[in-house]
């Protein structure tokens, strides 16, 4: 199945460049020209990523980001064709990646693929997972939990590769927060308590009853396989 990307700019004559050079590229491509409407298109399909153009105008490009992140978990590459918008759109942590202009097509589709794949760098050797009860193939974005899919997010799938890494080990709050928002670790202590509720929730209990996710002293967690002996 090909994968989405949405184009965020207020100019119609640039979407529609970047919109043939993805869709060349096997890409289906939205498209939107504000925050308002980046909200409508993640509320109804979300993408696999987000080129968002830096100068979008007023702040526009500012608060399409914001409401990216507000939404959901969604890879985002910021383009810019002066590099103070970058700065001025996205910080460090808020992006994905950021690319000037002019570029040239290949650098953009490289950097777009690197983001998409992003999930699976450095958390699971060959980005999979089993161990007769969860199974994660972070390459395809899935999980299930005894034989069923998990809907655990992108967040969530990152969040339970770290712990799935280090299965039967505590396992430090702040190294999950930097697996689950490698452009943001160093969120709201809460952020972190949310998602593994969530990611409980989307895995259900285990065979002999309540969550493999423990929750430790000294801000860990621990990831126990209902399977193992």
């Amino acid at each position: 199945m090909a994968r989405r990307v949405m184009v965020v700019d207020d100019r119609a004559g640039a979407r529609r460049s970047l919109r043939r050079l993805l869709q060349r590229s096997g890409f289906r491509v939205d498209e939107a020209c504000g925050p308002r409407a980046v909200a409508l298109g993640l509320a109804v399909a979300p993408p696999d990523a987000v080129v968002l153009d830096a100068g979008t105008r007023g702040a526009g490009g500012r608060s399409a980001l914001e409401r990216i992140r507000e939404l959901g978990d969604v890879p985002v590459l910021v383009v810019a064709s002066r590099p103070e918008l970058l700065g001025r759109v996205a910080g460090p942590g808020d992006a994905d990646d950021h690319l000037a202009r002019p570029f040239r097509p290949a650098e953009l589709l490289d950097r777009l693929e690197a983001i998409i794949q992003r999930p699976s760098e450095g958390l699971l050797p060959g980005g999979r997972y089993a161990d007769g009860w969860l199974e994660l193939d972070l390459r395809a974005g899935r999980a299930l939990a005894g034989g069923r899919p998990a809907p655990v997010g992108r967040a969530g799938l990152r969040l339970l590769a770290a712990l799935a890494a280090r299965a039967g080990d505590p396992v430090p709050a702040g190294l999950l927060a930097a697996a689950a928002w490698p452009w943001a670790p160093r969120g709201p202590a809460a952020r972190l308590r949310i998602q593994l509720a969530c990611l409980r929730a989307a895995l259900g209990p285990g065979p002999g009853g309540g969550s493999p996710i423990a929750t430790l002293a000294g801000d860990r967690y621990r990831y126990t396989p209902p399977n193992a002996t």
